[in-house]
């Protein structure tokens, strides 16, 4: 690449100064031979599409046409509309420390692109977009702090506010893995009083510091994909159980489509409904999913699910006057 970058800037050189630049003043000047000079121009030519070309009469390599920058990478136009997907989901990531650095290295892969086509971001952004209700506003001080421990395995405190709780408990954490779901930020810690693995959310903490010259060993047998594996959200229950859900109407179309478990299994019914069965845990989280396809989705197994539908329904209902 130091190579390409080289012959690249001096054949651009030359079109101003109209140097004679051929395989054997470049070799010099790159400490190589001239049949290397001669193989790297012939990949710029074939691989990279630039117009170089040997001028005969000249003895000398030159660009046919003005040049601008050097081509990094060859797109077509399915990675173009993916490279937009993925400059588009980087709002997502607006005010945390990914920001800056991903829309660094989107600009450098942009800027290093040759296409046959006539590319207009701003156009095409008129054309895919990424929207969502709400996104969390995330302390940085937080993230940051939690972040470095990760990496550097240091210990930390913080103090913590539990769902449905009015204060705040002092925590002391050994944390392991850091994860986005749905556009919120949490932390995968061994809680130090408990004994066990937690699942704290970045939001509902403050005052993130380490325990001073206290580090840790990431267990060995740790692994983020497992411990995930038995959960349906982010929090992972006592254990996973079998779990069957029938759904109907378009409910039952947007379940078929989709892929919601690593265990599931789906099976049409004569009457037009879908069971969607699976194995997992996190019960509270698969309540409140379950209540977004309101009366299509009913379960029929296990009780414990049925009941905490029912006890949510019961609350919105109290809150509603109902």
């Amino acid at each position: 690449m130091e190579r390409l970058l080289h012959i690249h800037n001096r054949l651009r050189s030359r079109q101003s100064a109209h140097e004679r630049i051929n395989a054997s003043v470049l070799a010099g000047e790159l400490e190589v031979t001239p049949k290397t000079i001669r193989r790297d121009v012939a990949y710029m030519r074939d691989r990279l599409s630039l117009p170089v070309e040997y001028v005969e009469d000249e003895y000398s390599f030159a660009y046919t046409r003005e040049v601008g920058d050097f081509p990094l990478l060859k797109i077509t136009e399915g990675e173009l509309v993916a490279l937009l997907v993925a400059k588009s989901a980087l709002y997502q990531y607006r005010g945390t420390p990914f920001e800056k650095p991903l829309q660094a290295a989107l600009g450098k892969i942009e800027s290093g692109l040759t296409s046959d086509m006539d590319v207009d971001f701003e156009q095409l952004g008129r054309a895919i977009s990424f929207r969502q209700p709400g996104t969390p506003v995330h302390d940085m001080r937080v993230f940051e702090a939690l972040s470095d421990a990760v990496l550097r395995r240091r210990i930390v405190c913080f103090d913590y506010r539990k769902k449905d709780s009015a204060g705040f408990e002092s925590r002391t954490v050994r944390p392991y893995h850091l994860t986005a779901f749905t556009h919120d930020w949490y932390l995968v810690a061994h809680d130090e009083a408990r004994g066990a693995l937690r699942t704290f959310r970045l939001a509902a903490m403050r005052a993130v510091k380490p325990v001073k010259g206290a580090t840790f060993s990431l267990p060995a047998d740790f692994d983020p994909e497992r411990y995930f594996g038995a959960s349906f959200g982010i929090f992972v229950g006592e254990g996973a159980e079998r779990v069957r859900i029938r759904f109907t109407g378009r409910s039952a179309e947007t379940v078929a489509d989709g892929v919601w478990h690593g265990s599931q299994s789906l099976s049409q019914e004569p009457d037009g409904s879908l069971v969607l069965t699976l194995r997992t845990g996190g019960i509270e989280e698969l309540a409140r999913w379950l209540l977004s396809f309101g009366d299509e989705a009913e379960v029929l197994e296990p009780p414990a699910l049925r009941e905490a539908v029912v006890a949510q329904c019961r609350r919105v209902l109290a809150r509603c006057g109902g």
